[in-house]
């Protein structure tokens, strides 16, 4: 076993006894096949964000600028609730199965694997930080009813929240 990463085209049981790689279509094969299990792994962690987002989401709607409350109680039904557990159950599981096979890939010590995971990841990655939406980040405080931050009145939602803007730049 290499104790440094190497650009060669061979690779002896990858994955699997027997499964071995010899020739340079092979090789690229091998990549695209990863680069795929990279970019599906980083949807599963995005989609998995997402759902608790969703969950979470319930009493994150503003009602206005000026009210106290800055939300109103719309609480999920416990059978939704179960349903998006059981979502996010076998999403992790699957995230896990995906995450330790693209390991064994890269503990190959091939440099082309290495180099297909990152780009992957960091693509995928990049791609879907931008349909991000700033709502997503919002600290758990700014719906809470009795934040002290709101009980004069004079704080508005937004306004606490470039708060938290401020301090997390800072």
């Amino acid at each position: 076993m290499p104790a440094a990463f190497e650009f060669t085209t061979t690779i002896k049981n990858l994955l699997f006894e027997n499964v071995n790689i010899s020739t340079v279509t092979g090789l690229i094969i091998a990549c695209i096949l990863i680069t795929l299990l990279s970019g599906i792994y980083e949807l599963i962690h995005f989609f998995r964000q997402y759902l608790i987002y969703k969950t979470k989401s319930s009493c994150q709607i503003p009602l206005n600028e000026s009210s106290q409350l800055c939300c109103k109680d719309e609480p999920i039904r416990t059978t939704v609730k179960i349903q998006i557990h059981c979502a996010q159950s076998l999403l992790h599981m699957v995230q896990v199965l995906i995450g330790y096979i693209i390991m064994l890939c890269v503990m190959t010590f091939n440099a082309f694997f290495l180099l297909c995971v990152l780009l992957a990841i960091g693509i995928v990655y990049f791609m879907l930080g931008t349909l991000i939406p700033k709502y997503m980040d919002f600290p758990d405080e700014v719906c809470i009813p009795n934040n002290p931050k709101l009980a004069d009145g004079n704080q508005s939602y937004s306004s606490i929240n470039k708060e938290e803007e401020t301090l997390r730049t800072e």
